[in-house]
């Protein structure tokens, strides 16, 4: 199996560095990109990517995340979860992200849960949970490594809203 990378915007504290064991619950998060490999034919093919993600964050102003209403989610719809208020600046980062990643020949784990299919979301973890009316400013954007034993780990964190030079 291939490294797998997602994107997401922290709800909860993660940090550059950190581990997320196979067995173990993420911090609460809105994913921006569901799981891709990145196309391994193109030299420094992560590079680009985080170097695509610092412009994409560096632009990107005014992203509120509003939780809405509960929904189940997933393959089984067995996963709970709290849908979030439509937002035209995260829905451009998803859908800039998404055009990038096609460009460059990469693979997209799950088709039906990108572009159209694209419901931001934070998922339930443990009894933490996004509830309805609360509201969360993130202030960065990460790029998630998964290993080929399911360890995640956050390899990249890109202010939003940082002019990079």
């Amino acid at each position: 199996m291939d490294t797998e990378y997602l994107v997401a915007l922290p709800v909860e504290e993660m940090s550059c560095g950190s581990v997320i064991k196979r067995t173990e619950h993420w911090p609460l998060h809105c994913t921006v990109m569901q799981w891709f490999r990145v196309n391994a034919t193109r030299a420094d093919s992560v590079g680009r990517l985080n170097n695509e993600l610092s412009m994409l964050a560096s632009l990107a102003k005014g992203i509120e995340l509003v939780s809405e209403a509960p929904d189940l989610f997933g393959a089984t719809m067995d996963i709970p979860v709290h849908t979030l208020r439509r937002c035209d600046e995260l829905n451009y980062l998803h859908t800039t992200l998404l055009v990038y990643l096609l460009q460059t020949g990469s693979s997209l784990m799950r088709l039906r849960w990108v572009g159209a299919g694209y419901r931001p979301h934070v998922t339930t973890h443990d009894g933490r949970a996004f509830l309805p009316g609360m509201r969360h400013v993130p202030t960065q954007l990460l790029l998630i490594k998964k290993d080929t034993n399911g360890t995640r780990t956050i390899i990249n964190a890109h202010p939003l809203g940082t002019p990079t030079f």
